[in-house]
């Protein structure tokens, strides 16, 4: 039986923004994170496309999803 990796961090990554470069011990953190870089863009009249990842303690990567809350 094979068992989900641990959570070890969260980190946001977007296609056209890039990842932020952060490891975010809570998704809280996370999402400030990128409420942040919204509003940074907002204001230069851009956008951000980043979004939750959740990092596994194996180095596996995915978005956090509704089953995560």
């Amino acid at each position: 039986m094979m068992t989900e990796p641990t959570v070890k961090h969260y980190t946001c990554d977007g296609s056209v923004r890039g990842k932020c470069g952060h490891q975010h011990q809570t998704q809280a953190a996370a999402r400030r994170c990128i409420e942040r870089d919204h509003h940074g863009c907002a204001s230069q009249g851009g956008y951000s496309d980043r979004h939750v990842v959740v990092v596994g303690s194996d180095g596996s990567c995915r978005l956090l999803n509704a089953d995560d809350e």
